[in-house]
Parts: C-alpha cells; sequence; structure tokens
C-alpha cells in the first residue's frame, strides 16, 4: 500500500452483521446488555448498534463546550438558563439518540460542525467536505467509529483475535489497540521491519558520536570497565550497563566523571525531602492498563 492510502472505517452495522449469533452474544455480555432468549441475530444487531451509537454521543457531548450545548439547546427550543453543562448534555443526548443526523443538521451550523470536527475530534481539515449535508453525514459518521471503537475497547484481547480472524484479518501483533484497528477499518496489520543497524568498519575510538552498537561489537566488557574507571564512572553493571552509563557521558547526561561522586547532602534540602507523588485518577490508571496491552 501506498503512504498516501487512507483506509475507510467499516460502519458499525455492516462489521456487526458479519459475525454469527454465538459472537454477538458474547458482545452484548461483555456490554452488559440485557437479551431476551428468543432473540435473533437482528434484533441482537439492533440492540449493539444503539449501543454504540449512544457510547459515540456520550463521548462527542463530552467534548463539547458548554457554548455549543447551548446553541443546540436553544435550536431545539430547551431551557438553559440555570442549567448545568452535564445538564444540557444529558438532554441533547437523549434528543441525538433517537436520530444523530437529522440533530446535528438542526442545532448546529456548518463552521461549528467544522470545528468540532477539527478541534475536538482531531479531524485533517482537508479531509472535511464544505457542503452542509455531506459535513453532517461526516460528523455522524465519526460519532458512529467513536461509538464503535469504544464497543470494542470493552471486549477481552481473545475475543477481538477471534473477531479478526473470523473476519479473515491477519494482525501480528498481541496489541488490543492493533486488533481494535484492524477491524474498524479492515485492514491486515504487519509490524514495520527493524532498522539495519550500521556497525563500523574499522574500531572507532571512545568519544562523542559513537553508537552503542559500535561500543557492544568492538570492546569487550573489560574494555568498557578500564574507561569508565578511567573517567570516574561506575564500572560494576552488565555490557549493556556500561554502555549506556558511557554514552550518557559522552552525551553529557551523566556528570559524575567530572565531579566525581556525589555525597549524601545533611542540609535541609538534601536527599531526606520526599519528592510529591502523582495520583492517577481512575480513569487515568484504567487508560494507562489498556495501553499497556
Amino acid at each position: 500500500q501506498s503512504k498516501n492510502f487512507k483506509p475507510q472505517m467499516v460502519a458499525t452495522k455492516e462489521l456487526l452483521s458479519s459475525f454469527n449469533s454465538e459472537t454477538l452474544k458474547e458482545i452484548c455480555w461483555y456490554r452488559k446488555i440485557q437479551l431476551e432468549e428468543e432473540a435473533n441475530k437482528k434484533d441482537i444487531i439492533k440492540k449493539l448498534v444503539k449501543d454504540a451509537n449512544n457510547a459515540g454521543i456520550k463521548h462527542l457531548i463530552n467534548l463539547l463546550k458548554r457554548t455549543d450545548l447551548v446553541t443546540m439547546s436553544n435550536a431545539l427550543h430547551f431551557e438553559t438558563k440555570g442549567k448545568t453543562k452535564s445538564a444540557l448534555g444529558q438532554k441533547i443526548s437523549e434528543y441525538m439518540e433517537k436520530d444523530i443526523s437529522a440533530t446535528l443538521d438542526k442545532t448546529l451550523p456548518a463552521e461549528s460542525l467544522k470545528e468540532i470536527l477539527t478541534k475536538s475530534l482531531e479531524v485533517d481539515p482537508d479531509e472535511i467536505p464544505e457542503d452542509k449535508a455531506e459535513l453532517v453525514e461526516f460528523m455522524a459518521d465519526e460519532i458512529d467509529s467513536i461509538g464503535l471503537e469504544v464497543l470494542l475497547s470493552s471486549l477481552p484481547l481473545t475475543t477481538l483475535r477471534t473477531m479478526c480472524d473470523n473476519r479473515k484479518l491477519k494482525v501480528e501483533s498481541e496489541s488490543k489497540q492493533k486488533l481494535i484497528d484492524s477491524l474498524i477499518y479492515d485492514v491486515n496489520y504487519k509490524p514495520p521491519p527493524p532498522k539495519k543497524v550500521k556497525i563500523s568498519k574499522k574500531k572507532p575510538k571512545i568519544q562523542k558520536g559513537i553508537t552503542k552498537e559500535d561500543l557492544h561489537q568492538w570492546y569487550y566488557r573489560d574494555d568498557l570497565a578500564h574507561y569508565c574507571e578511567k573517567h570516574k564512572l561506575k564500572v560494576s553493571g552488565k555490557k549493556k550497563e556500561l554502555i549506556n552509563r558511557i554514552i550518557e557521558y559522552l552525551d553529557g547526561k551523566n556528570k559524575q566523571g567530572k565531579r566525581g561522586k556525589k555525597r549524601k547532602s545533611s542540609g535541609i534540602l538534601g536527599s531526606g525531602r520526599k519528592t510529591k507523588k502523582l495520583k492517577l485518577s481512575k480513569k487515568d490508571s484504567d487508560s494507562s492498563s489498556e495501553s499497556s496491552e
């Protein structure tokens, strides 16, 4: 594929329709969606599409400024005086769930839609259409893809892998996000080849600019330890640690060689002062654990 290739997002309904009822029921279980015992595939898809749309709408509403919500509320003749952003958002969300495109067309001018797309959703301005009708549909598609991503993000790695296999998508990664992207854009994923490491043909001097690869290739651990001792650097550790220490020293990041060993300060602002520990909110903690997957 060329560098300019831009994959098209798969619509939520289209993607869900490609799976069997058992897979869809499994998704419903993870999304905590109640199903009737005799629910058929069509009914299940309808509930999942609604769930995804609502998730996309909620995400969009959270991104909007209060002024945007007031503009939308006025167009829908909702009372805004004394209403909080949360209350306005809840009211608009309920209305938008009935018909996303119609609500966007009725409540927001073209310029506001463009601003939301570029600033809140970070869409490339060159991709945004000028025509109002096309602009509305473009925004609706963005909401759909956001909702789909929220839905897929709630599924475990094993389920996502099965879904990719069912779609005959080859994803050479255990990253949850890579699996989700492959499903949303209906594309295979193969990690880029590792960069070729250039090794010097002749043994280089240990000086600024030398690479870690050359240090590893041309010097024994004892050679590196001798260099560290000569420049008053720590000589303990494995070969890899010595290499990192030397590179930092040559780059000016490790000044220990010039000043000698650091002494623990006994002053008021010495080593006994505690550093401030940052607290992660539950939301931040959850998102960081997801990215690690």
